[in-house]
């Protein structure tokens, strides 16, 4: 006799599949119960995160771009250069905090379709509710803890797992490591770039003025990548 779920062998000295702990008899899928489709929103969302990511880095090496346009603006007075410096920024921040916001998106409908269709599993055991798959990433210091016990769950019980798999630990420490470094560098950059002047020394003009403001807008740091 075969288990329904994972087809593994199972025994008559146990009411349960010891491989995925679904009960004898049960079906694969508790009838009755809803599932949702994962695999489609599931590519759209790895095409967003990995075209965020492409887009992120490149508005990181922006304020280099800039500040080099700026410098040899103010040099040779070329004030076209500053405006060159500005809209490079302008063009590829736009598309990034798009691409982020659609990321997303498409992140959290698949976490909570995920976490629904554990519920339709026999030997499924959910520990969190199935809202915490939306609230988990909105909700300011919860979002650092709620959105990998999910995903924990989820993999275990689709995996029939008893441990998480250390995918989804090297996953989210990856994660951590990021968001969390990045607020750290983006804070000390604010204050290093607060401290470039704003007015011109006794002997500038008011086009020094003008350059040294388009300077700081293109040493500004790209936006920060919420945790």
């Amino acid at each position: 006799m075969h288990c329904q779920t994972c087809g593994g062998a199972t025994s008559p000295e146990h009411n349960e599949c010891q491989r995925c702990y679904t009960p004898l008899g049960q079906p694969a899928v508790t009838p009755g119960l809803p599932t949702y489709r994962v695999r489609g929103i599931g590519l759209a969302a790895r095409i967003a995160v990995g075209a965020t990511t492409v887009l992120y880095l490149a508005v990181a090496l922006s304020p280099l771009v800039g500040m080099a346009l700026a410098r040899q603006a103010r040099a040779d007075n070329e004030h076209e250069l500053l405006l060159a410096a500005l809209i490079v920024q302008v063009v590829l921040s736009l598309p990034m905090v798009a691409a982020y916001l659609t990321a997303a998106v498409l992140v959290i409908i698949w976490t909570w379709r995920a976490r629904k269709n554990i519920e339709a599993f026999p030997g499924a055991l959910p520990t969190l509710g199935a809202g915490w798959a939306i609230a988990g990433w909105l909700v300011p210091f919860a979002n650092l803890v709620m959105p990998v016990r999910v995903i924990a769950n989820v993999a275990r019980d689709s995996l029939w797992r008893r441990f998480t798999p250390t995918l989804v630990t090297v996953w989210w420490s990856g994660w951590l490591v990021f968001s969390i470094g990045e607020r750290v560098v983006s804070r000390l950059d604010s204050r290093a770039y607060d401290k470039l002047p704003e007015t011109p020394s006794n002997t500038g003009t008011t086009r020094r003025t003008a350059t040294t403001t388009a300077i700081r807008s293109c040493a500004t740091p790209c936006p920060r990548w919420p945790a």
